[in-house]
């Protein structure tokens, strides 16, 4: 093999190393460990309280191994585990590997790459531990501040991650949570010129007052990183995040002002492509609801709006293939619980798809009662009416029958329901 050949292969394999394990775990978390569904987290979960984002330097591992063959087989090994996806075993290997070699030029690395490996398991206790044993022992390491940031985000998944949902956001554990609002306050009162830094700081400290329920200094953070750190991805990411916070307040116009402004100000960001798809359904408020085509209706008799004048509706499009519209499901027939007496009727539309027609939504439905009529869209045309580009989404009719909000099921909260009840 060439010179040239050789060095292109070490290129591949130090770069999946260093970047291919940080982009799985940030693909993994970004889909909040289930694919299959476009655009299906809502604009502030699932992207990026746990999205470690400032990108390593590549370390020289033929460089760092050059004097430990042995041990550089081995960790060739562990490389493969990863490449395999075997994340829990290569994480006991590295563990393994450092404990014959603490002092090895190559531990300190390799440390690093184990929080990274236990985060991907996922064991994020065991992850957290490793990142404050690294931090005791190696507090003037220059990776200190990379590994102090992993800190944060591992106190905020473990802060985020529990069953229940409070309304609007995460439920918090706040133990976890105020530990990541330390370590991000930490990082913004150091000096530093690395800008992308602190917007991620300041991003992620947004994300922990959204945890604790404190949407005012979150929207605040949010436009903070927006305006003071236009030149980092993480403004338009602000934006997006800023502008679920609105729809939870149900705040639909500003909101929408929220989406155009990704739009108008950073039109080449991955956030614009979503903010004009969110854009297409929010043109609908205000307007008359379009009239439900629907073939067939599963789980309870037939809906039709024009007989529904006079009560809110809610209307949840979803599809079995999609496993954040299955873990939506139960959020949404709580509310038809708490607010039916009062007046709301919610009802799911589906799509059908190949492999997934109508009798396998049928036979879902049956296996999985709702409290709620479930409608199979014809062709997709009452998706197509409502300008739903990605699913879960919700929409909410008023009393006059024009729609309200629209939107992800997550931001549909009860303060919303109740504002519409209200009118």
């Amino acid at each position: 093999m060439s010179n040239s050949s050789q060095e292109r292969l070490r290129t591949r394999r130090n770069s999946f190393i260093l970047y291919g394990i940080p982009l799985a775990l940030f693909l993994l978390l970004l889909m909040g460990l289930g694919l299959g569904c476009k655009d299906s987290s809502p604009p502030d979960r699932r992207e990026a309280p746990q999205a470690s984002s400032v990108r390593p330097a590549q370390p020289d591992w033929d460089a760092l191994f050059a004097q430990d063959p042995e041990a550089f087989r081995e960790f060739q090994e562990i490389r493969a585990l990863t490449n395999a996806s075997k994340y829990r075993e290569a994480a006991e290997a590295l563990k393994k590997l450092i404990a014959r070699s603490p002092s090895a030029p190559w531990a300190e690395q390799v440390e690093i790459l184990l929080i990274q490996t236990l985060r991907l398991v996922p064991d994020n206790p065991a992850a957290l531990q490793e990142a404050e044993a690294f931090l005791k022992r190696r507090p003037e390491s220059p990776e200190a501040i990379r590994v102090l940031l992993y800190k944060g985000e591992i106190c905020l998944e473990l802060g985020t991650s529990r069953p229940g949902q409070s309304e609007g956001g995460p439920q918090a554990t706040s133990s976890h949570v105020q530990q990541a609002k330390e370590v991000f306050q930490s990082l913004l009162a150091r000096s530093s010129e690395d800008r992308a830094l602190q917007a991620q700081a300041w991003f992620l400290l947004a994300a922990a007052f959204m945890a604790e329920g404190n949407a005012e200094q979150a929207s605040a953070a949010y436009r903070r990183v927006a305006d003071e750190y236009p030149d980092t991805p993480y403004a338009p990411k602000a934006l997006y995040r800023l502008a679920g916070v609105l729809l939870s307040q149900n705040r639909v116009s500003i909101a929408s002002e929220t989406f155009q402004e990704i739009v108008d100000r950073f039109p080449q960001s991955s956030e614009a492509g979503k903010s004009r798809e969110k854009l297409v359904g929010l043109a609908l408020v205000g307007k008359e609801a379009p009239a439900l085509m629907v073939r067939e209706w599963v789980g309870g008799p037939a809906q039709d709006l024009s007989d529904l004048r006079g009560r809110v509706v809610m209307l949840e499009f979803w599809a079995i293939w999609c496993p954040h519209c299955r873990a939506s499901l139960p959020k949404t027939e709580k509310l038809q619980q708490r607010f039916g007496s009062r007046g709301l009727v919610v009802i799911g539309l589906s799509r059908e798809r190949t492999g997934y027609e109508a009798d396998k939504i049928r036979k879902f439905v049956e296996s999985h009662p709702m409290g709620f009529a479930t409608g199979i869209d014809d062709g997709g045309k009452t998706s197509a009416a409502y300008g739903i580009e990605n699913i879960p989404c919700a929409v909410v009719i008023d009393r006059q029958g024009l729609v309200r909000w629209h939107g992800h099921p997550e931001y549909l909260t009860d303060r919303v329901i109740e504002d519409m009840l209200a009118h």
